[in-house]
């Protein structure tokens, strides 16, 4: 679904070295016009906050461990 810019968002990404969470707000949101039948809506992100708990999983993510 399109989320307005300026909206804050709850992002979760899990990751093999566990999950991600953090707030984000959205700084850009593609027109709906502007995408193919079917795709995705695509929309920027500034992240405003970590969880605590994932520090050590963005760490790992980060330096390109296997």
């Amino acid at each position: 679904e399109p989320v307005p810019t300026g909206a804050r968002v709850q992002v979760t990404i899990p990751t093999a070295f566990g999950v991600i969470g953090a707030v984000a707000q959205v700084v850009w949101a593609e027109p709906p016009d502007a995408r193919p039948r079917g795709a995705s809506y695509r929309h920027g992100l500034r992240f405003l906050s970590l969880n605590s708990s994932s520090e050590l999983p963005l760490k790992l993510l980060l330096a390109g461990w296997r």
